[in-house]
């Protein structure tokens, strides 16, 4: 699973469509495809990757695309679910592309199985959050995560 780990650890490379973004600034939501990708690992978290894109497709009133690529993990740990599949939990600072600054960010990863779909779904900290309407359903890729602890 990428990274040799010998706890939990998991391989993100998905794309969830129209979903909505709500940016904290001016409480706008935006439309858009979120790609995460990554590759964690909670024994080794500074060996560990993370990057979410938003591609606004909305447009209004600005373009709201962006870039946010972790820089350092404060968490990684896995929750086994009952229904046999399993939750990644992400925490840290990562900074936008052509941006210095740190910002606190929180992510959840699910692996699904045949029944539940994989997930994801993201917060950075007073700059923008995922709108949870309903399961945000990877449209492309996958979420592969080995639940050990």
């Amino acid at each position: 699973m990428g990274i040799i780990c010998p706890g939990c650890s998991g391989i993100v490379n998905g794309t969830i469509d129209d979903a909505t973004v709500v940016f904290i600034d001016n409480q706008i939501s935006e439309q858009g495809t979120i790609t995460f990708t990554g590759n964690l690992c909670s024994a080794s978290p500074e060996l560990s990757t993370l990057t979410i894109t938003f591609l606004d497709i909305g447009g209004s009133p600005a373009n709201r695309s962006f870039t946010f690529t972790a820089t350092s993990f404060t968490g990684i740990f896995c929750s086994p679910q009952p229904s046999g599949t399993c939750t990644m939990f992400v925490n840290g600072f990562g900074e936008f592309a052509g941006d210095n600054n740190q910002w606190s960010f929180h992510v959840e990863l699910g692996d699904g199985n045949d029944i539940n779909p994989d997930y994801g779904a993201f917060e950075i900290s007073n700059f923008a959050f995922q709108a949870i309407t309903s399961t945000p359903v990877l449209a492309t890729g996958s979420i592969e995560i080995d639940c050990l602890n």
